[in-house]
């Protein structure tokens, strides 16, 4: 069923405009600067997916691989170098990973990269793919798989990816309605900064983003327990969380 309303990005601009518009700034705003606002709104949303803390929501993916398969490239629709394999975007953070096979699930296990090349194992051949090492990228992800697959299998993920780009001809569907109400006082912060209008960021509204940004990391399925041989969290995520 369609969402009964979906707000444009450019009444989403609007609207965290309005936040800083109603004070005493030192700059004044010339008009609706949407296309600034816009430029913020998708910087932030590359800072998130970093971490991929402020990604709320995993999705589960699957696609096919074929006999001889060892790597697998995640990034968005459109990059080339190299072209991906999976167009969901870069994998900020991998939970779980598995095969099927006949309707057989077969789970395998995500370790550190380091570990597994200091290892005899790390010999090519081809078998039933028991691991996943994770290779990150500053814009795609490589997924190799070891051993590489010996036939036809369906790869199956649970994670999170890089969320999309926005563009001012689009809508805000693509993010889930929970989360427009922080990133708009998010957006606000960032642009009053961004356009040298630091004055009418006040405190009143910065009490209220660090209060919506909790109850945003709040929700976020996170594994508080660290560990160090674990690499599924990516670009250091593991320290933000551990508060390193």
């Amino acid at each position: 069923m369609p969402n009964v309303y979906n707000e444009s990005v450019k009444e989403f601009v609007n609207d965290f405009y309005s936040l800083i518009s109603s004070h005493s700034p030192t700059v004044p705003l010339h008009g609706w600067d949407t296309a600034t606002g816009v430029k913020v709104m998708n910087r932030l949303l590359r800072s998130y997916s970093g971490t991929a803390l402020m990604i709320t929501i995993p999705k589960k993916i699957h696609f096919p691989i074929e006999n001889g398969t060892q790597f697998i490239n995640f990034a968005a629709p459109g990059f080339t170098d190299p072209i991906p394999d999976v167009t969901e975007g870069r994998l900020a953070e991998i939970q779980n990973l598995w095969l099927n096979l006949d309707g057989v699930d077969y789970p395998m296990e995500v370790i550190n990269r380091n570990v597994f090349y200091s290892t005899a194992k790390y010999f090519p051949m081809q078998s039933l793919p028991l691991v996943g090492i994770i290779d990150n990228q500053t814009n795609y992800t490589n997924l190799e798989i070891w051993p590489g697959a010996s036939q036809f299998y369906e790869l199956w993920i649970y994670g999170k990816f890089e969320l999309a780009y926005i563009s001012e001809s689009m809508d805000m569907s693509t993010l889930p309605d929970y989360f427009l109400l922080f990133f708009e006082y998010a957006c606000a912060k960032y642009t009053a900064f961004h356009k040298g209008r630091a004055k009418s960021w006040t405190k009143e509204l910065e009490d209220t983003y660090e209060g919506l940004r909790s109850d945003i990391v709040a929700i976020s399925p996170i594994n508080l327990v660290i560990k160090q041989s674990n690499d599924n969290m990516l670009n250091g995520a593991y320290r933000v969380r551990a508060g390193i």
